[in-house]
């Protein structure tokens, strides 16, 4: 009697254009809205050896700007404040999203005007920066956290708050703050800079308890110079 044998057939791969990765791309965006997909098609495609960083990079840059122009598109009733508002003249990330915070529902409200300065010039006195939130101290102060002395952080900030690089504060011992008040985070990518904070207050842990040390706290001179340090660069900003 013969036995069967099963032969596995050979598939010679080829390297894709970018034209061809940038379709595919396309394609799994418009059927999936799972982000997820591009760490999946990097790993396949950096062990396969068929794709370099650089142009797995402008595709995935051109899929997330048309993403993010489609979803605008969506979202801003009159076409021509929605062409404003696209990302056409910045990589995607460079400037923050505005996801999930009503940022573009807003310009569909009659009492909203778009403002462009690049086909008008508007001759003003001052600027009335109204954020709609506190992105820096509402939470810390909504714990109550009460310091070494017994005064509550609230207290302490009642005039203006301060930090020492934005991680910590004088009297309050073994209080991590990531990104916090007075931290350089203006100056640098939000994620990156959060990223560089955990990654510090992480070795700062390690640190510790390799020599049993069980508190930290900065001094308050050192708070004192982070923050006239702090107060001198922004004497020559906008803010």
């Amino acid at each position: 009697m013969k036995s069967v044998h099963w032969h596995t057939l050979h598939i010679n791969q080829g390297i894709a254009s970018f034209a061809q990765e940038r379709i595919f791309l396309d394609e799994q965006m418009r059927f999936s809205n799972k982000i997820a997909i591009y760490n999946e098609l990097t790993a396949l495609k950096i062990i396969q050896g068929s794709i370099s960083i650089d142009r797995l990079l402008e595709a995935i840059e051109y899929i997330l700007n048309k993403h993010k122009i489609s979803k605008t598109r969506a979202t801003v009733n009159n076409p021509t404040i929605a062409r404003l508002l696209l990302p056409y003249n910045h990589l995607f990330g460079i400037r923050r999203p505005c996801s999930g915070t009503d940022y573009y529902e807003t310009f569909n409200r009659n009492n909203i005007t778009l403002v462009d300065l690049r086909n008008k010039t508007y001759e003003i006195d001052d600027i009335v920066l109204a954020l709609g939130f506190d992105a820096f101290t509402s939470a810390l102060l909504n714990i109550d956290i009460h310091g070494r002395s017994g005064k509550p952080l609230r207290e302490k900030w009642k005039k203006g708050w301060r930090t020492y690089l934005g991680l910590m504060i004088a009297d309050f011992p073994n209080l991590f703050t990531i990104s916090g008040s007075d931290a350089p985070s203006d100056l640098a990518n939000m994620v990156s800079h959060i990223e560089q904070h955990v990654k510090w207050i992480t070795k700062c842990l390690e640190y510790l308890r390799t020599d049993h040390i069980n508190i930290i706290e900065p001094t308050l001179d050192s708070e004192n110079t982070w923050v006239k340090h702090v107060n001198d660069v922004v004497e020559d900003t906008l803010f």
